[in-house]
């Protein structure tokens, strides 16, 4: 950025100068050096810099001096100027902050300070400029939207035109396109469904003056009319300056028809479809883009108010069924306009709320009013986002109200956006329906829920403290007696202990009592029974999860086959080894679940199958299996690996 930046730097101290101009091009920055108030002025009329560091004691003419200059020029009136000087006290700093100076800098200064206060500066005048540029392209826009609401301005009139025909509407169309393009001539027609026959009911006065044809059609068929139907024909608008110059589509004019000099043929379009013809002829200095950027404009706000006039007659006629129906509605109906008045509020208001249809309509605030006091911000927060976005959808919002004996009640609001054909909004529907013995069965619902959570939460608790206390029991009478035999089995018991408490510990401490994660159980599992098995073996675990949930009908018997596996490792495995690896993968595929418990010991001899085998352990683990309507079988390729496999009660962790 610094090296786009130009810096002029004035001193008339040949030493001093040297040392900004080194400072300032060491950092990046374009400088320009000027050892006078004079010669500075000049320099910079010619090529304006970003920035002025000027020394405020100079001879001939000083700083101040200068600074007043520099801001009396339209060319550096907004560049900033920071004064510099060795001896200045309070009195001339503020003389120069008053000629114009940004800031000030006190010699000896420090290099950082400099490069500081220059940054600053700078990046205050970039800004400067983006506004300014900003503001300029902001003032060209309204002065551009200034020039269409100009030429829109009289459609206003349009609208309140309720007990006119067609043809006063067409012929007052007519005139404000001729008076508005300084045309001697137009006419205005609308258009069939298919495009193929354009009605003309309006011409311009001068047009009916001049025109001296006797048979004027009212119906012209598109493809055998002339040039002017080129407009349609093309579907874009038409501009002929030279009306005399040859163009293939002319026809000629009908006996009778005014000469023309130029002529501008605007085809107008709603939904699509061409619906009118807008013509305009014989302006004295031609036709601009400007003259068919406010025609297009003018026309297409008189289509949409012409349909927007359609959409309220027929609003207006079915407003007698409108009432026969939504009067009798059980909820509160209401419909609002784009102001947010009301247009209609249904007689079941009273009876939801205690207010009359008279009170909501004479106050359209009256909802936010009602509205409970923790309530309005959310409430005042729809109703700003009403119309942003909105493309027919549903706006939902539940919110409590007070009624007007008092009452604390829940209601539940649905609107949406209605609008004419053409998409302009004609307001707001809604419908509001009283809501307080649904929320009253919720939080009955929610506290019984709380409490079932609180006692479940609470069994667990007790259950796991009580595995925790077998598994002591088992444990210490494990300690008081001798048979090897007795004791191994003491401890595979509590080993089976062990291994649900691990998992009654887990669901105790999530968020879901039902389930829980592969994740979170399993290693921790794993890590349990490598901790309370006695060995002098330093077994290692390798493991490799993906994450899904299982339920507890399904973990309490997984629990016990992973226990039985690796107590069997543990046991058998690693004879005659000091160290070992017991590893776990675990794996999803569609609906069914993949886990392989494994070691890389000795290997189970023979088979392996657990319907082949007399051992407790195994057999018990077939058993277990079948409880979950799993399979297993035994792969001793390398060490010993169990692969089990079932489908029941897993879900995937999204």
């Amino acid at each position: 950025m610094n090296a786009t930046t130009t810096i002029m730097a004035v001193d008339d101290t040949l030493e001093s100068l040297q040392l900004l101009v080194r400072i300032l091009g060491d950092e990046g920055y374009r400088v320009l050096p000027a050892d006078s108030g004079q010669l500075a002025l000049s320099a910079a009329d010619i090529d304006p810099p970003d920035l002025i560091l000027l020394d405020l004691q100079m001879p001939g003419m000083d700083g101040l001096e200068t600074c007043k200059r520099f801001k009396s020029n339209p060319r550096t009136r907004l560049v900033p100027v920071i004064l510099m000087s060795a001896y200045a006290e309070a009195p001339e700093w503020n003389e120069g902050l008053r000629a114009g100076a940004a800031d000030y800098i006190s010699k000896p200064f420090q290099t950082e300070e400099l490069l500081s206060r220059i940054r600053t500066q700078v990046d205050l005048r970039q800004a400067t400029v983006t506004l300014e540029r900003s503001v300029s392209a902001r003032t060209e826009e309204l002065r551009q939207a200034n020039l269409k609401l100009e030429a829109l301005w009289s459609l206003s009139a349009l609208f309140d035109m309720d007990h006119v025909d067609s043809k006063a509407i067409n012929d007052f169309v007519l005139n404000k396109i001729v008076r508005m393009t300084g045309s001697a001539y137009g006419f205005f027609g609308t258009m069939n469904a298919d495009e193929t026959v354009m009605s003309i009911h309006s011409w311009s006065g001068e047009a009916m003056k001049d025109c001296h044809m006797v048979d004027k059609p009212v119906d012209y068929p598109i493809d055998e009319v002339g040039v002017w139907g080129e407009a349609v024909r093309k579907r874009k608008p038409l501009i002929l300056n030279d009306y005399a110059a040859p163009h293939e589509a002319k026809k000629g004019y009908p006996a009778g028809h005014v000469p023309l000099s130029n002529l501008m043929v605007v085809p107008v379009f709603l939904g699509g479809r061409i619906v009118s013809v807008a013509a305009v002829a014989n302006k004295g200095s031609g036709y601009t883009e400007t003259d068919l950027k406010q025609m297009t404009a003018f026309m297409r706000g008189v289509e949409a108010i012409k349909d927007r006039r359609r959409v309220w007659d027929e609003l207006r006629k079915s407003e007698i069924k409108y009432h026969s129906v939504a009067d009798f509605t059980y909820d509160m109906e209401t419909w609002r306009s784009p102001e947010g008045n009301f247009i209609y509020v249904s007689p079941s208001c009273e009876r939801v709320t205690g207010y009359t249809v008279e009170e909501f309509l004479s106050d359209p605030k009256l909802t936010m009013k009602i509205a409970h006091p923790d309530d309005q911000e959310r409430l005042a927060q729809h109703y700003a986002l009403e119309g942003q976005g909105d493309r027919g959808e549903d706006r939902h919002l539940d919110f409590r109200f007070i009624t007007k004996d008092g009452q604390l009640r829940w209601i539940s609001h649905y609107c949406r956006q209605i609008t004419d054909s053409a998409g302009t909004p004609l307001g707001r529907r809604a419908s509001n329906r009283d809501l307080s013995d649904r929320k009253e069965a919720e939080e009955r619902v929610s506290a019984l829920l709380q409490e079932k959570e609180l006692l479940l939460r609470e069994v667990h608790h007790r259950v796991k403290n009580n595995m925790n206390s077998m598994a002591s029991l088992l444990s210490m009478q494990a300690v008081k007696i001798q048979e090897p035999s007795a004791i191994e089995a003491l401890n595979e018991a509590q080993g089976r202990l062990k291994s649900m408490g691990v998992l009654y510990d887990k669901i105790y401490r999530s968020d879901n009592l039902c389930a829980l994660s592969i994740r979170e159980y399993l290693p921790s599992l794993l890590v349990e029974i490598v901790r309370i098995f006695p060995s002098n073996v330093k077994v290692d675990t390798e493991i490799e999860l993906e994450d899904f949930i299982l339920d507890v009908r399904t973990l309490v018997p997984l629990g016990i086959i992973v226990n039985e596996i690796v107590t069997n490792s543990l046991k058998y495995a690693f004879r005659d080894r000091t160290d070992g690896t017991i590893s776990a993968k675990a794996f999803q595929t569609g609906s069914k679940v993949t886990i392989m418990i494994g070691d890389d010991g000795i290997g189970i001899p023979g088979s392996g199958a657990p319907e082949n085998s007399n051992g407790f352990g195994l057999a018990l683990i077939g058993a277990l299996m079948d409880q979950i309507d799993g399979t297993v079988r035994i792969d001793t390729a390398r060490g010993t690996t169990f692969v089990l496999e079932f489908g029941l009660g897993a879900r995937s962790v999204s």
